[in-house]
């Protein structure tokens, strides 16, 4: 029998659906439930004939003799972090029927990654090959990885009502605003939480064509279409989680590219790393996990109009990092107050305590109408105070503009000595304190 379909027919105990439907995210509610029905499979026995045998002092050590056996055979097949889902599945189980597992079982160093070794995300140039053996429904799917940053479960679940910039009338698909926003539900997010990100324009490209091709089949869209489909014709339409892996991991095959499909996600990841302007906090925020801003977004249900915007400037930042196009969008004029705002943000990731968007909801309580220069300057100010503890701290000397002093990573220390800055300390963290100028 199947994994699948065992997993399927557990779930008509009831008992083993309430246990799932209490966890908390859609992984763990597949990965604990097949994590079941595997070891069900492996002792031919059923949910509760396992919990009745670890309740039976009699067989209880024979029942962990057992166990163990299992994660000693999946030891040898799978890697490390999969062999601890399996245990962490059925010790879910156990708890779930109030039995605790008592008996350490050793599953491996769960931080050890064999099958990515040596894995690396594509450059730009390789990816743009890369694409270039997609057809019109790979590539709207790839591009969601890789410019938009989506997990492939993400992915398999997004409607078309989750871009609410998509225009769709007669046979013609468009963005009202490109970067287009995409707002991820909570029942799609990892931990639970909703968050949005940013599609470029490459990727919108590529989702037009691809949207445009499913109506000229006479396909009919709405709000609830899934954005990757199989076809109208087809019984199942929406894609699932591996379906969208199994494409992307035959595209990568038939360009002769040996990696993960999960590996897009991580060519976002490392590109928005690249982009000095971009806080730490949204960077976090486009990736789905927990930051600041993803608690402001939960707590008051969307974001203000003014941070949107703003973050769909940093996006046209991000483009050129990302986009595999020769010329990609270029950043417009802006005014140059708002980027050097932007530059101080970033520069305020790089010392504790100073959480910009916090400053601006105190600025914002005492002065509703404050401008981009009282921004800066609430940011400075505490920037200013924190390299005054430090400098009492760490004892150094230099009295003059303390924003003239920076703390880089030492990789950073080559470039900022071209460009006149001077060597001055070195944190305990590996970081280094620079100053301008000096001898």
């Amino acid at each position: 029998m199947l994994l699948k379909e065992k997993a399927s027919e557990l779930l008509v105990d009831s008992n083993v659906k309430r246990w799932v439907d209490n966890l908390n995210s859609q992984s763990a509610k597949r990965i604990y439930l097949e994590s079941l029905a595997k070891y069900c499979l492996f002792r031919d026995l059923t949910p509760s004939q396992v919990v009745e045998e670890f309740k039976n002092e009699d067989l209880r050590k024979e029942a962990e003799d057992r166990l163990e056996d299992f994660i000693i055979e999946n030891r040898g097949k799978h890697t490390p972090k999969v062999v601890n889902n399996l245990l962490t599945g059925v010790k879910s189980w156990l708890k779930h029927n109030n039995v605790q597992l008592l008996r350490r079982i050793n599953v491996g160093n769960v931080r050890l990654t064999p099958t990515i070794d040596g894995e690396r995300p594509p450059s730009q140039d390789e990816l743009r090959r890369i694409l270039g053996f997609a057809d019109l429904r790979a590539k709207a799917c790839m591009s969601l990885l890789a410019f938009a940053g989506l997990r492939p479960s993400t992915l398999a679940g997004l409607q078309l009502k989750d871009l609410p910039e998509l225009k769709i009338e007669g046979q013609n698909v468009d963005f009202a605003k490109i970067p287009a926003q995409i707002s991820v539900r909570a029942q799609l997010s990892k931990n639970g939480r909703p968050y949005q990100t940013f599609l470029i324009k490459e990727g919108c490209d590529y989702l037009k064509d691809y949207l445009e091709l499913r109506l000229k089949k006479g396909e009919t869209l709405t709000g609830e279409s899934s954005i990757i489909s199989f076809g109208s014709r087809a019984r199942i339409k929406s894609f699932s989680r591996k379906a969208v892996q199994r494409m992307t991991k035959r595209v990568f095959d038939q360009a002769g590219f040996k990696a993960r499909p999960y590996i897009l996600r991580s060519y976002f990841a490392t590109a928005i790393d690249n982009v000095r302007t971009i806080p730490f906090t949204h960077q976090q925020f486009y990736l789905g996990h927990t930051g600041p801003v993803e608690m402001t977004y939960t707590v008051h249900k969307r974001l203000p109009e003014w941070q949107i915007e703003e973050m769909r400037k940093e996006f046209l930042e991000l483009e050129k990092y990302l986009s595999t196009i020769a010329k990609p969008l270029q950043l417009p004029i802006e005014d140059e107050k708002a980027l050097f705002l932007r530059l101080v943000r970033k520069l305020a990731d790089d010392y504790p305590n100073i959480d910009p968007m916090k400053i601006r909801i105190e600025l914002a309580k005492e002065k509703p109408e404050f401008t981009v220069d009282d921004e800066i300057e609430a940011i400075q100010d505490s920037i200013r105070d924190s390299i005054r503890k430090m400098t009492r701290r760490t004892g150094l000397t230099k009295e003059d503009d303390p924003l003239s002093q920076l703390i880089i990573h030492s990789d950073e220390l080559d470039r900022y000595l071209r460009e006149g800055w001077t060597y001055q300390d070195q944190l305990k963290d590996g970081r280094i304190i620079i100053v301008k100028g000096g001898s």
